[in-house]
């Protein structure tokens, strides 16, 4: 059950960003269906990923970004032996290795190519990121602020690795321990109707749980594409304050 979820996950990262809400609410429906409420209720609360995680969670078994990763590891290791020769050797790897996750991703543009070479470079300096990146459930966009560690939080999809496991088989002779000091024992006394009552589970509350955790989602998803989308155009307006910059002082120029 932990691998074929696992597997469930993996593809629904990187599946198509428009259908993620309604794949994963079909696991949902199936994980309940078989009686894993607890898993159902873990894989509800999965974020849906950008455009840029899904584009990079499909590569994420790919040789090219193995490479990448494994190029990172070597760039630590010059850097922390402050061997400036390997440093410039590997930084024409770095800008290759770049160049090939883009052309495996077909040559990305705008800020989709922003987001993947942010990642990119996040992967390159710290290996925490690097492992998000192979890990195949990114939910956005990594970036690195130059030093110190990669802030992953809320940037990789996560559950419960215990989840949906079936529980361990007792021992046969912990059985028969079991058995027989059961038979010593009296009889337990009978449980009262308020005493059933209060062990019943409550229908109402979980479907009422299950109601407010998909609002919490349906949230989140509309606050990332909210956040996706002021994200764009504050890059667009930069851009065009610096070409306007730009146009400003050639005209001056052409003026003196």
């Amino acid at each position: 059950m932990m691998t074929d979820l696992r597997s469930s996950i993996a593809a629904l990262y990187a599946g198509p960003v428009e259908h993620f809400v309604t794949a994963r609410d079909a696991l949902v429906k199936s994980l309940r269906t078989a009686g894993e409420a607890d898993a159902a209720d873990e894989v509800k609360a999965l974020r849906r990923p950008t455009a840029a995680a899904t584009a990079l969670n499909r590569l994420a078994q790919d040789p090219v970004v193995a490479q990448l990763c494994d190029l990172g590891d070597r760039l630590r290791d010059a850097q922390q032996r402050v061997d400036a020769p390997a440093m410039r050797a590997l930084s024409n790897e770095r800008t290759a290795a770049i160049d090939q996750l883009l052309e495996a991703l077909g040559q990305p543009t705008g800020t989709l190519r922003d987001q993947v070479m942010a990642t990119a470079t996040a992967a390159l300096a710290d290996p925490a990121a690097g492992a998000a990146l192979r890990s195949g459930r990114l939910t956005k966009a990594l970036s690195y602020s130059g030093f110190g560690e990669v802030d992953l939080s809320d940037a990789v999809a996560r559950w419960s690795e215990t989840t949906g496991a079936a529980p361990a088989a007792k021992k046969t002779s912990d059985k028969k321990t079991s058995t027989n000091k059961t038979s010593d024992k009296k009889s337990p006394p009978k449980t009262t109707a308020t005493q059933k009552s209060k062990q019943k589970p409550d229908h109402h509350a979980a479907a009422r749980r299950a109601r407010l955790q998909q609002a919490v989602s349906a949230a989140e998803d509309e606050l990332r594409t909210a956040d996706e989308t002021l994200s764009a155009a504050q890059q667009r307006h930069a851009a065009a304050e610096q070409a306007l910059a730009e146009a400003r002082r050639q005209l001056n120029e052409a003026g003196g």
